[in-house]
């Protein structure tokens, strides 16, 4: 069981999970800061840039799930290949009537 009290893009957390590390945990939330801080970066540096916080997270966790769903996106087209690939191999080796 975690049980860590970290900031995640600059708001006190306590997370509290069963099925997961601190090690895998930690990973996350650092990804997440990393992303916010890239956010506010570039934000910061455009001339009518966001400042508010609650934007700021916004744009960072809308990248987080664009991200997400590009990388579910090419693991079902992995799946999907590797499924039709399989059926090919099947029909091939039911295809030489080999005796049982």
């Amino acid at each position: 069981m975690v049980n860590i009290n970290r900031k995640i893009m600059g708001v006190s957390v306590s997370i509290i999970d069963n099925e997961t590390t601190e090690f895998d945990v930690n990973c996350a939330v650092d990804l997440a800061n990393e992303i916010y801080e890239q956010v506010k970066k570039e934000e910061a540096q455009k001339q009518d840039g966001i400042v508010d916080t609650n934007e700021l997270r916004a744009i960072a966790i809308f990248r987080i799930v664009l991200e997400l769903q590009t990388i579910k996106g090419k693991q079902e087209v992995f799946l999907d290949t590797n499924t039709k690939r399989m059926n090919e191999l099947l029909k091939l080796v039911n295809s030489i009537n080999l005796p049982i």
